[in-house]
């Protein structure tokens, strides 16, 4: 089992001098982040020496504008790696406890789309020692806090990405599996309080997946959408989460992010969440700006979805190569209405009235 640290190497991003000489020890590509970023933001790849100049022009000018930082550093890219965190929560009194693991590789644009817990079909031995990485990492820094330790998976080895020093969006399936309340166990460590439970006394049960419906165009590359919802109609029943304040009417603004709602589902094993969180979706209708859903119900029926061997690189791969619904219908069509125009007769002139020189003719040729 080999622990690597994809930032080992990391080096302030002082100059595109200091950055070039960086990224030469890490070696190409790197991937240029936002020292207080988050969500995404910030985030650019450099293949080559020549590519980093510009990268960085654009990083900083995204991480100035988001979160009033530009600083940046540098980390070496790992090709199609799987993204898997770590909940964890320490308290002032040297306790640390981590809650599994999420798998959160269904992204677009480095933000996260899909998440589940456990995290399906991970290498032997992965989720024990990254589990074990997370609660060394936040005793080295002496962390106190609810928080999430983010790591990629690849070829067998896994690699620290960072901490996040807060609840995350996809926060509820770790409290569906573990049946642990993370607001109030973070509420209660910020008071002081000693953690009420013991790692022994954290089991997970079954399985929950998360879906964030967010107001963007799937069908052109997850563009976020404004303006104002019409009708909503959000799932219920056994084993299904809403968390959200979607409602009919609602403006959605471009100066926010567009995520409305996020629908948990929880199963006794994963095809049982899957097949609830499938139902929840076909149950779910939000009217006047398209939304992620229709995209979830065609990941959570993909074949590589279900065989939980997906990576970070899904979105890109496989739901810009799908074959859309009436596809080759469509293009059959209009494969014949360009036949029919290649091939159709030409059009004769108008007719016209005869004049009466026509007419008088005709009579005499008869004649």
């Amino acid at each position: 089992m080999r622990w690597r640290c994809a930032g080992t190497k990391r080096r302030r991003a002082v100059d595109d001098r200091a950055a070039l000489a960086a990224a030469a020890g890490l070696g190409f590509p790197v991937l240029i982040k936002a020292a207080a970023g988050g969500g995404g933001k910030g985030i650019h790849r450099a293949a080559r020496s020549e590519d980093l100049p510009g990268a960085l022009r654009l990083a900083r000018s995204e991480a100035r504008g988001a979160f009033g930082d530009d600083r940046v550093y540098l980390e070496r890219w790992v090709e199609r790696p799987r993204h898997v965190e770590v909940q964890i929560v320490a308290d002032d009194h040297e306790s640390v406890v981590h809650l599994g693991e999420r798998e959160c590789s269904i992204q677009r644009r480095h933000q996260k789309l899909i998440e589940e817990s456990p995290a399906p079909r991970l290498p032997a031995g992965i989720p024990e020692a990254i589990r074990t990485a997370a609660v060394a990492a936040a005793r080295a820094v002496g962390y106190r806090n609810a928080g999430t330790v983010e790591f990629l998976v690849s070829d067998g080895s896994f690699y620290f990405l960072e901490i996040n020093a807060r609840l995350q969006v996809e926060h509820p399936v770790t409290e569906m599996v573990t049946g642990c309340d993370l607001v109030a166990l973070q509420l209660e460590v910020a008071s002081g309080s000693p953690l009420p439970v013991r790692q022994e006394q954290i089991r997970l049960h079954g399985h929950a997946i998360e879906c964030r419906i967010s107001a963007e165009d799937p069908e052109n590359q997850f563009v976020p959408w404004s303006g104002r919802i019409g009708q909503v109609l959000l799932p219920g029943g056994p084993s299904i989460r809403v968390d959200g304040a979607l409602a009919p009417g609602m403006e959605i603004s471009r100066h926010y992010d567009p995520l409305l709602a996020k629908i948990i589902a929880w199963g006794s094993v994963r095809d049982e969440a899957i097949a609830r969180m499938a139902a929840a979706l076909g149950e779910t209708v939000v009217t006047e700006v398209p939304t992620t859903v229709p995209f979830h119900r065609w990941a959570l029926a993909h074949p590589v979805f279900r065989a939980g061997e997906y990576d970070t690189r899904f979105v890109d791969v496989e739901w810009e190569a799908r074959v859309l619904p009436g596809g080759r219908l469509a293009a059959l069509a209009a494969a014949v209405l360009a036949f029919k125009e290649d091939h159709r007769p030409p059009m004769l002139p108008p007719q016209v009235p005869p004049t009466g020189w026509i007419q008088a003719a005709r009579r005499e040729g008869i004649a």
